[in-house]
């Protein structure tokens, strides 16, 4: 309530003292404050730290002055009358169902949007919202995903920032890199992980942005801005005690390096990373690198190793709950061992097993697999078939990734047309190679 309100305060009462002091933490805490920052007259930073343990109930003259500072309405702070407001104990069902993948979610969160338009709760609105963008973001539904968040941050009452809902930025980044829109995933990303940076400097969420900043830079083939992100979040690295936050950090280094070429340091830190999630419950994140590591060996050509990580990868994340697009991946991977090994008819069925799990999302690991299937065509000696999936490849990436993707796809055509014996075919498609520098894939 603005202080400058002329008039009688409203009635107003607390009947829950330890709910009220934690909405108070929870969003001094999201907005960065601290005690000594919110308290004021008759509210000094030692009376408030026992609001915040439930201990004193505030006269509503300093919840006012407390609903200013924290950017709510006093209504909200203390607590909305039950027919103005969606119960909190049914949006935490809520989202707990949608988050734990129960087939009732959908139904329950457009019923509770249906209540939250009628009695204008627009906080529960954007909540509802977001639960419905994990929904399809998690069905690889990424245009529903993006379009979900986006009205999820319009309709939330106070600024829907991503200290205050990390989770909802970090699906609308990832959902537009799994549409191919680096761009406005890396602007997403970016301005979430400025946000974690500034004073004061929540370490933890600076991690998580960076890291999903840095990977997109990497598909988009900006490995300097990789590189520039992952030092400024390894400034953080000491403050943190959670070993997964600081694997995360060497699985994005690892990445970065791998996609730029300088595979000795990709495998040094792959390694560590394995090592330091090998007894842990992170069944996803440690297959995950395993597939990493999986993958850098066989550039390495060091194919027996490699299957070793991949066969290890395979059986944690088909115990994992992983999502489609990670497992399509791990079948890229699984298809370009099998491929250097002589084994195409496996080959084959691992890349177009790939391609059913990336569906219409995900163009990156796509094209990958369409590229893949023609070297597998062209070793079987189907120059036709080949050239046909270079340019289902091509249609796929184009716009969508960096550079050096489609790279690997004119290469590929090239050899085609050159075992063709069309020559002038071949130097034009290796006139289109743009990146600078040897296609890494095999």
């Amino acid at each position: 309530m603005p202080r400058g309100r002329t008039g009688p305060r409203p009635v107003f009462h607390v009947d829950d003292p330890v709910a009220v002091g934690r909405r108070i933490r929870q969003l001094r805490q999201q907005h960065g404050l601290s005690l000594r920052q919110i308290a004021g007259p008759g509210c000094s930073p030692g009376y408030l730290s026992r609001v915040e343990r439930g201990q004193r109930v505030p006269s509503v003259s300093v919840m006012a002055d407390l609903a200013e500072k924290l950017g709510v309405t006093l209504e909200d702070l203390g607590g909305r009358d039950i027919r103005t407001r969606i119960p909190e104990t049914r949006l935490l069902d809520i989202e707990l169902a949608a988050r734990m993948g129960d087939e009732t979610a959908p139904d329950q969160v457009r019923r509770a949007l249906e209540d939250a338009d009628r009695i204008g709760d627009r906080r529960a609105e954007s909540r509802l919202l977001e639960a419905l963008a994990h929904i399809a973001a998690e069905a690889r539904r990424d245009s529903d995903a993006a379009r979900l968040c986006e009205e999820a941050i319009r309709a939330a009452p106070s600024p829907a920032t991503s200290r205050a809902r990390p989770a909802l930025h970090e699906t609308l980044g990832r959902a537009y890199a799994g549409l191919g829109r680096m761009d406005r995933s890396v602007e997403v990303l970016r301005g979430a992980l400025d946000e974690a940076l500034a004073e004061p400097t929540d370490p933890g969420l600076a991690v998580r942005f960076g890291v999903l900043l840095a990977s997109a830079y990497t598909d988009a083939g900006q490995p300097d801005d990789a590189y520039r992100t992952l030092e400024a979040i390894t400034g953080v690295r000491d403050v943190l005690s959670d070993p997964v936050s600081l694997a995360r950090l060497e699985w994005a280094i690892s990445r970065a390096y791998a996609e730029d070429g300088e595979i000795d340091l990709a495998e040094r830190y792959a390694r560590r990373v394995v090592a330091a999630l090998e007894c842990s419950e992170h069944l996803q994140l440690l297959g995950r690198s395993h597939v990493l590591l999986g993958s850098i060996l066989l550039d390495r050509d060091r194919h027996a190793e490699a299957d070793a990580e991949l066969r290890r990868a395979t059986e944690l994340l088909e115990r994992s709950s992983t999502p489609a697009p990670e497992l399509a991946l791990l079948d890229y991977e699984r298809s370009r061992s099998a491929l250097v090994g002589g084994r195409l008819d496996e080959a084959d069925e691992l890349a177009r097993a790939g391609l059913d799990r990336t569906g219409t999302t995900e163009p990156g690991t796509a094209g990958m697999l369409y590229t893949l299937l023609a070297k597998i065509a062209l070793a079987r000696g189907e120059l036709e078939e080949a050239r046909r999936l270079c340019h289902e490849a091509a249609g796929v990436l184009a716009g969508t990734v960096a550079a050096h993707y489609l790279d690997d796809v004119w290469q590929t055509l090239a050899d085609v047309e050159e075992t063709a014996g069309n020559l002038p075919a071949a130097l034009a498609a290796l006139r289109r190679v743009t990146a600078g520098r040897p296609a890494t894939r095999t």
